[in-house]
């Protein structure tokens, strides 16, 4: 397996100390970030002629996994279903979903039936420009049925999960309908794939809904994104629905610095934790964000770096380990001119203690979309690399 040259490198990167804020308190933590230790990493990297793009992991097996990814070979974009094996990260093969317009899928889930779901977007079929997608396949790549559900303009899906009843619920963004330029959408399917209901989630500005689980009694919680507090920043946008859709409450999160919640997961005691970062504005630098809530959504712990001088690093990724650590991966540049190198993180939530480990391959732009649980202490990280310039979908086995 290559090593990337850049980790040759043998100086710590920079050593910061930043503040974890709680709502209940506040304390100084020291925060390391650092070159990866090139012997607990492999990697390898995997396309075509043209652009690929690998987004999100399903479990397979004990020997591989699902990577949902995206070929543009025809141009416009086709989404791909490979099976990669854990020990080697060798690619053993790939399906790709060919139709005649631009296609992607997002993120998966696995089924009840053994099967997998998907959802994204689509205009090769469906009412308007783009419409989300949804697709049931199975575990070799082929497709099962696909839905689409939109208005006379733009739906976009993002994650989908299972239920308890043994359907689908899908976040996702609608132009067609609702108060504001762009609002929430949440789409409840059954087991067949049927609409059983939709409800739209927006104020008077923007409103993007991308994230959500299941909690105890089947009530929904969604994560998202508004800016009906500060129209030229963001907030983090939370919602409790019941199982057929009617509001439980909704919150906003956020001050005058922009905040993002890209991704939200359930710990076993159904509290929650939000994956995202912050920044001033949409143009000034991130900030690396992780927030631990109450199925109510209250605040039991914010943990959030403070601005560095020439820094910019943003989470989206995350899953939770059998101690309820949470391990993820994202993105980072030293300038908001520089290309941006993959990171791994972890968070010991014992310790206190949050570490981000840099991960370049190139002297060119990488970045990670997706995290999954390997065996042994493992994880699976995915994204794209352009080290090759036209870029390539980039695997990543770390032992954190």
């Amino acid at each position: 397996m290559p090593k990337p040259t850049l980790l040759l490198w043998r100086l710590l990167f920079t050593i910061w100390f930043a503040t974890v804020s709680s709502f209940t308190q506040s304390q100084t933590t020291r925060y390391i970030i650092e070159e990866v230790d090139p012997r607990t990493v492999t990697y390898t990297t995997y396309g075509g002629d043209s652009l690929d793009r690998a987004m999100s992991i399903l479990p397979l097996d004990d020997k591989s996994d699902l990577v949902i990814g995206l070929n543009f070979e025809t141009g416009s974009g086709d989404p791909t279903i490979s099976k990669v094996k854990k020990k080697d990260l060798s690619v053993e093969w790939t399906k790709t979903i060919k139709l005649k317009g631009y296609d992607f899928l997002y993120s998966g889930a696995p089924t009840r039936d053994g099967n997998y779901v998907a959802s994204g977007f689509t205009n090769s079929s469906g009412a308007g420009s783009l419409d989300c997608w949804i697709v049931k396949f199975n575990s070799y790549g082929d497709t099962l049925w696909t839905r689409t559900f939109g208005g006379p303009k733009d739906e976009r899906g993002y994650e989908v999960t299972t239920t308890s009843d043994g359907g689908y619920v899908v976040a996702a963004t609608t132009t067609s309908w609702g108060n504001g330029d762009i609002d929430g959408l949440i789409i409840k399917l059954n087991v067949s794939g049927d609409i059983v209901w939709h409800k739209v989630i927006g104020e008077k500005l923007l409103d993007r809904t991308y994230s959500i689980v299941e909690v105890e009694n089947g009530d929904l919680i969604i994560s998202g994104i508004t800016n009906e507090n500060y129209p030229g920043n963001s907030d983090i946008l939370l919602y409790r629905l019941t199982k057929d859709g009617d509001e439980v409450w909704r919150k906003v999160m956020g001050g005058p610095n922009g905040e993002i919640a890209h991704c939200l997961l359930k710990q076993r005691d159904n509290s929650l934790i939000i994956i995202g970062y912050s920044a001033e504005s949409r143009d000034s630098l991130s900030n690396p964000l992780i927030m631990h809530l109450t199925t109510s959504g209250d605040v039991i712990e914010k943990f959030e770096l403070e601005p560095q001088d020439g820094i910019d690093i943003k989470l989206i990724d995350g899953y939770l380990d059998d101690r309820g650590n949470v391990i993820g991966t994202g993105f980072m540049r030293t300038s908001l001119k520089a290309p941006f190198d993959i990171v791994l993180f972890k968070l010991e939530f014992g310790k206190k203690k949050l570490s981000i480990k840099r991960f370049p391959l190139s002297f060119q732009a990488e970045e990670a979309y997706g995290s999954a649980v390997l065996a042994k202490g493992n994880a699976l990280i995915v994204g794209h690399s352009m080290a090759n310039r036209k870029g390539d979908m980039v695997f990543i086995k770390w032992r954190h």
